[in-house]
């Protein structure tokens, strides 16, 4: 999708929303995830194979 056409979209609420700086949470807080993040955090979970190749492809 074009961003000429996400601004459309957006309309009149395209400027606050794709220059918004959040205050709230410092960037410090947030982290990427590892490469294993799939096998580290959702590997054990009662997910079926299918669901943690959706997940995996996201």
């Amino acid at each position: 999708m074009t961003s000429e056409k996400i601004n459309t979209l957006l309309g009149n609420k395209a400027e606050f929303l794709l220059n918004h700086t959040c205050t709230a949470i410092d960037k410090n807080m947030i982290h990427l995830p590892s490469p294993n993040h799939i096998e580290e955090i959702w590997m054990n979970s009662n997910r079926n194979n299918q669901v943690l190749g959706v997940i995996r492809h996201c």
